[in-house]
């Protein structure tokens, strides 16, 4: 590959890395809500903190900014790999969003479930994919209680809808490995799963202590 191609995946490679180590809580703490949350509740910057300061409404707010924070490096992605490897470029730039929130490099490489940035990818790739994953995420969530079992068979529906509905191998390659990434950074939630250990969602409680990043 010749440097001038090469140049677009690596300014993909890191807009997305980036915005996917991006503290989406300090980022709407600043601009959204003008007030430090390093200096309020637990002095912390996860979703519970977060959560016990801005209420509901502020929560939704906060998934706004991680939805906006998250698109922007995809969209940009698609659009620097022109527009006959647009839905790679996607999928590269989704793949690279979602690395950056499992192993956020601004925070000790401890990051969240990363179900954001695989839903988005899958919306972007394919409208029909992305509101299937974002189904099952949801249905899974509901039903089992688990994010970490949510982010893994999300990311799996993404590589089985791009290998049945997408060509190019290199997509479906793409997929895979974001699936694998995904799937090795929950295994230790996930063998707390089958044993019974991992504590479930509770809907009639603030469960947003269950978002926070060090799981």
């Amino acid at each position: 590959m010749s440097f001038h191609k090469l140049i677009p995946l690596l300014i993909t490679a890191l807009l997305g890395y980036v915005f996917g180590s991006l503290k989406t809580m300090i980022i709407a703490s600043h601009y959204i809500f003008h007030a430090d949350i390093m200096r309020i509740g637990k002095r912390n910057a996860w979703i519970s903190n977060f959560r016990r300061k801005y209420g509901i409404p502020g929560f939704l707010k906060l998934l706004a900014v991680e939805v906006i924070k998250d698109a922007l490096p995809i969209i940009t992605g698609g659009i620097l790999m022109g527009s006959e490897n647009r839905i790679l470029g996607y999928a590269f730039a989704g793949f690279c969003v979602t690395l950056g929130s499992l192993f956020p490099v601004f925070n000790r490489f401890r990051g969240n479930h990363a179900i954001v940035p695989i839903v988005l990818t899958a919306l972007f790739m394919r409208v029909p994919l992305g509101l299937t994953v974002l189904a099952i995420a949801v249905i899974l969530i509901w039903t089992s209680k688990y994010l970490s079992l949510s982010a893994v068979i999300s990311a799996a529906v993404l590589f089985g809808g791009a290998v049945m509905s997408l060509e190019g191998a290199m997509i479906t390659q793409v997929c895979a490995v974001l699936a694998a990434f995904v799937l090795v950074k929950h295994i230790p939630a996930l063998l707390r799963i089958s044993k019974g250990r991992e504590t479930k969602l509770n809907f009639e409680e603030d469960i947003t202590y269950k978002f926070d990043e060090d799981f």
